[in-house]
């Protein structure tokens, strides 16, 4: 379809159109700020953020398990007490673990720590004192995408991107995570901002700026690796694709910027064993049907937070029509780094998994350059589309533009309500509310486990306030899985389960979440085991003492 008409007609479509699009965009962007902000405490406190709160308290699973892994009755707030950073442990134990888990560049958690420290003095409320600091990380991204956009494409390209990221379910749910993916995308725009800026005026200052934003990318998420590679492309064409003046600072700055993440490439090198042992872990098998299926879906939640079933493809191909109307029309740099950006990712991404059989592409959160692209490449062609000549064009841009607001607004709703948002936690939550629900239904109840601690507090968040739990260690080679290259830095003696005096324990009925089988074997020499539960991840099972 081409827009191309009369610059005359399209002014004075501008002059008449813009003032409705600057008010609708502003309506949509505050409606954006009061999603991020409403139901902070609403969806379930998963394990991914367990361990954040963990880690910026500077407690491992291991050190749970060294003081409450014990078999003594313990509240829920005994767990809980873990969550919430304290000036002991200091910054030495919250090093010391994050540096177990080099997948995890550190900066998150540290500002993270540092922001609930402070918002602790008038909050004692963990999860939202953990999660809020995501919602500030995602409402800077919006005035820095306007400034970007407006300086790199027009004053109405800004203003459609912004409405749209400010409603987009995959802004708002990832606003209400206690994760660094807000940070994320706040520092791959600055750096998109930030090499625009050196590129149009190379000094030392805006390439050291630059330098800057790529370190601090690198230091929020190993991935941001994919952003300077398309920033690159970007350098390159910005100067005709020819490599240049320009093309040397650019790799002089990421030289610049390797420099300074090198202290976390060596934590890298040193943990290689455990960052590999991680990775394999989260491995999952898929088909190529089965892999493009996953893939259309979440390119529909990003927008409307739903499966639509067999219209996930129409929207795939609308996108594609899109991104090839936008490469064939308007090569010009800010559009190689928007395409770039999609391509990319899918490219490093998802070209291996539909050869190996993995998944990697299939989680949203490793796809978000990709998807942030999708977003900008549909605000630059709704921007020209709703400015066409042709009625019909831009009655018709005008209508798709509206529906995907309406939808995104919708998915937002209904996410930011949910207790449970499967694509953003990859399903891990419903065992979780499934296992408290039938637990919470009897009066004062006494949960029995050796489940790894994340899982333990995890659950805590969703008992009620009078249960009880008596936690048991597990074998040292179900310890060994949690931090394996902690275990060689320290001498562990655990207590294994088989040590514990478990015909010590009162009789009664007792719930046993997730229990390893050496320790069902053990229960159900003492009493009678009944499975109450059995999900994708966890178990629920009633045991009676005799």
């Amino acid at each position: 379809m081409t827009l191309t008409q009369d610059p005359q007609i399209q002014d004075r479509l501008a002059k008449r159109l813009f003032p409705r699009l600057r008010t609708v965009a502003i309506a949509f962007l505050l409606l954006g700020v009061v999603l991020r902000v409403v139901f902070l405490e609403q969806e379930f406190f998963w394990g991914d953020e367990v361990l954040t709160a963990l880690r910026i308290s500077g407690y491992s699973e291991v050190t749970v398990i060294d003081q409450l892994y014990q078999g003594q009755a313990l509240q829920l707030q005994d767990l809980q007490v873990y969550q919430q950073p304290q000036a002991r442990p200091g910054w030495g134990a919250v090093w010391a673990v994050l540096t177990d888990h080099p997948e995890h560049p550190p900066l998150y958690y540290v500002l993270n720590r540092i922001w609930t420290r402070l918002v602790g003095l008038w909050s004692d409320r963990p999860v939202p004192n953990v999660r809020s600091l995501s919602i500030v990380f995602s409402l800077a991204t919006l005035p820095l995408t306007f400034a970007w956009l407006r300086q790199c494409f027009s004053h109405r390209v800004a203003w459609m991107a912004i409405a749209l990221m400010a409603v987009s379910p995959l802004h708002v749910l990832y606003a209400q995570e206690a994760r660094q993916y807000s940070l994320w995308m706040l520092l791959m725009v600055a750096s998109n901002w930030a090499v625009m800026r050196a590129v149009e005026q190379s000094t030392r200052t805006r390439w050291g700026l630059y330098a800057l934003t790529a370190t601090l990318g690198l230091y929020t998420h190993l991935l941001f690796g994919l952003v300077l590679i398309c920033q690159g492309l970007y350098v390159v064409a910005s100067q005709g694709w020819r490599t240049g003046a320009i093309f040397r600072r650019y790799g002089q700055a990421i030289a610049l910027a390797l420099l300074a993440f090198s202290p976390w490439l060596w934590v890298i090198v040193t943990r290689f064993e455990g960052l590999q042992h991680t990775v394999q872990q989260a491995q999952n098998s898929r088909t190529v049907v089965n892999l493009v299926q996953d893939l259309s879906r979440l390119i529909n939640r990003v927008f409307f937070n739903a499966d639509l079933t067999w219209a996930n493809g129409i929207l795939v191909l609308l996108i594609g029509v899109v991104v090839y109307q936008l490469w064939r029309r308007s090569p010009i740099p800010g559009t190689v780094l928007i395409v770039s950006l999609i391509v990319v990712p899918f490219m490093v991404l998802a070209i291996p998994d539909l050869i190996t059989g993995s998944a990697q592409s299939a989680r949203v959160r490793y796809m978000i350059p990709a998807y942030l692209g999708i977003q900008w490449a549909i605000a630059l062609q709704c921007s020209q589309g709703i400015y066409t000549q042709q009625r019909w064009q831009r009655s018709l841009w005008r209508f798709s533009w509206s529906l995907l607001l309406v939808g995104s607004v919708s998915g937002s709703l209904v996410g930011v309500y949910q207790t449970d948002v499967p694509w953003i936690n990859g399903g891990k939550v419903r065992d979780y509310l499934a296992i408290a629900e039938v637990i919470n239904a009897q009066d004062a109840p006494r949960i029995v486990s050796d489940t790894r601690p994340v899982r333990a507090i995890a659950l805590s968040y969703r008992l009620k306030p009078e249960a009880t739990l008596q936690l048991f260690p597990p074998s040292a080679d179900q310890l060994a899985e949690l931090t394996p290259s902690r275990l060689r830095d320290r001498t562990l003696a655990p207590v294994s389960t088989g040590g514990m005096n478990l015909e010590a324990m009162e009789r009664g009925t007792a719930w046993v979440v997730d229990p390893s089988p050496g320790f069902q074997t053990q229960l159900a020499s003492l009493g009678r085991l009944t499975m109450q539960y059995e999900g994708r991840h966890m178990q629920l099972w009633e045991w009676r003492r005799r």
